[in-house]
């Protein structure tokens, strides 16, 4: 089961029908209302290590960290998925123009910067998203999911890519 705050990224993915029929997928923009872990609690299967996919962005790692300690207490293990530097060395290699990643960055605002300092503080910012994708939010930008998961932006196959991706993400990391 993968987590994702945003319909987008699965929108295309099913509008372009290529989606596993073993990946199973929850949208929702707030995962850790009381709403949603009850649904989440009722359609994950047990033994099951859901995958959260989201921005590489201070709000999304918040709300990764939130889910995965709430999952924590039901004795479920979330795995982070999001927008890491793996994700961001599969883009540079995929994107259909060379234009690099340069393009598809944001930059932070005032707010997001303050999350971030106080996200660097309190997590393994580097041990979650990884050195780059670290050094890119310490230097006040972001890449939302949609600009790594649009159809229009990379060559055929980053969706499969994607999707194996998710699949082995599992074992490697979580909270």
């Amino acid at each position: 089961m993968v987590i994702c705050p945003k319909t987008a990224p699965v929108g295309w993915w099913l509008a372009a029908g290529g989606v596993p029929d073993d990946l199973g997928f929850a949208c929702t923009a707030q995962p850790n209302d009381v709403r949603a872990l009850r649904v989440l609690d009722r359609v994950l299967p047990r033994g099951s290590q859901p995958v959260f996919i989201g921005d590489l962005d201070p709000m999304a790692i918040v709300q990764y960290v939130e889910l995965a300690r709430n999952l924590a207490r039901k004795k479920r293990r979330l795995v982070y998925g999001g927008l890491d530097d793996t994700w961001l060395a599969a883009m540079r290699r995929q994107l259909v123009r060379a234009q690099g990643l340069d393009v598809l960055r944001i930059a932070l605002d005032r707010d997001e910067l303050r999350l971030l300092a106080r996200l660097d503080r309190a997590i393994d910012l580097d041990g979650l998203v990884g050195r780059d994708s670290a050094a890119l939010l310490r230097g006040g930008h972001k890449v939302e999911i949609e600009a790594a998961t649009n159809p229009g932006l990379y060559r055929d196959g980053f969706g499969p890519w994607a999707f194996r991706y998710l699949r082995r993400v599992g074992p490697r990391k979580s909270a």
